[in-house]
């Protein structure tokens, strides 16, 4: 629950200077999103050492376990972590619901925690409360989506009350980050964020899952809508979203990928991503940090756990290497990093 700072550097593709009390950093920024404190095997404090500077948590799992009360004894989450960069914290990154009722402004969101099951509500003080003891840098306020297909007045009045308590809450907590949604109702998304003066910083959510085309029409027109000095914080699910999220200037992208490929047996190299667990990689030589392939293919075959932390460690690595050479030659098509992620060095088909 920190001051921030932004600032836009001169050039050809967007990039910047993001400050908090703890620490500077870069942008564009990938930061892999925890669950349970950390990323698969790897645990915060090693991410720090592979360059990563911004770790994502979702404080609703860790209300349960660790709970709300370990944390603020620690006084924060970094600290618990043991991590010294900055934090990014949602207070739920809840399922999304059918439809929300209008008394949701005033009673929350509905949603099940997470290991208990048990039904509950989330309304802005929970909320405040939670991110105050996570003490976070970059707190996202309470959301809860519909489906990206619903109708529109459904969408309209979803929009309206996740708005309504996310005003809730910045009264609470100041710091607070919007998180904008609406479908892909162009009005209705323009009016939620219309809501909010001198906005500093968004979060944005409810993207189609289905259609790749309409995801970057979305993202792009909510980011002509944010001043376009506001730090520009997006969820990407997979390679495609993630290479059209920094073509498009996002400056924070939250994702799970490095890991998951590498649970998947996927190893990111500067020249193409490499299927490890391929029969074909049994006997090869080359090195991948500081082993051979073959060593990784007999790990990953094994199940090892230390096949999933080097290879969590390695995708970490040289997708941030690769952004960083796209960002230093001012390259607006990130070539390095498409080359990291899918093995192709064409530009943005």
């Amino acid at each position: 629950m920190t001051d921030i700072s932004f600032e836009l550097q001169a050039g050809p593709l967007r990039k910047g200077k993001l400050k908090t009390t703890h620490g500077e950093v870069t942008t564009p920024c990938i930061v892999p999103l925890l669950m349970q404190g950390t990323l698969g095997p790897v645990d915060a404090a090693t991410l720090f050492t592979t360059g990563v500077r911004i770790v994502a948590a979702d404080g609703l799992e860790l209300m349960v376990a660790p709970g709300s009360n370990v944390l603020k004894a620690s006084h924060g989450l970094a600290n618990f972590l043991g991590w010294p960069g900055v934090t990014l914290t949602f207070s739920g990154l809840h399922l999304t619901t059918e439809k929300l009722k209008k008394n949701a402004s005033r009673l929350g969101f509905r949603y099940q925690e997470p290991i208990t099951k048990a039904d509950n509500r989330m309304d802005a003080t929970s909320a405040a409360q939670l991110q105050r003891a996570m003490h976070s840098d970059l707190p996202i306020a309470a959301f809860q989506n519909i489906s990206y297909y619903a109708p529109v007045d459904d969408l309209a009045i979803a929009a309206k009350i996740n708005s309504d308590l996310q005003h809730q809450e910045q009264a609470l907590l100041p710091t607070t980050i919007p998180a904008i949604n609406g479908g892909g109702i162009k009005a209705v998304r323009k009016q939620f964020i219309s809501n909010w003066q001198s906005l500093k910083a968004a979060f944005l959510t409810q993207f189609s899952q289905t259609d790749f085309a309409e995801w970057k029409r979305i993202v792009q027109e909510n980011f002509a809508f944010l001043p376009h000095a506001c730090l520009r914080i997006i969820v990407a699910d997979n390679a495609a979203e993630l290479l059209a999220a920094l073509r498009l200037g996002a400056d924070i992208i939250v994702t799970g990928l490095p890991l998951v490929d590498a649970v998947q047996g996927l190893a990111y190299s500067h020249e193409g991503p490499i299927r490890i667990k391929e029969a074909i990689y049994q006997s090869d030589m080359h090195q991948l940090a500081g082993h051979s392939v073959a060593y990784w293919h007999y790990l990953h075959h094994e199940g090892a756990n230390a096949a999933t932390r080097g290879l969590t460690i390695n995708n970490l690595q040289c997708l941030l290497q690769a952004v960083d050479r796209d960002v230093q030659s001012s390259d607006v098509e990130y070539l390095q990093a498409k080359l990291c992620l899918t093995g192709q060095n064409g530009g943005n088909k």
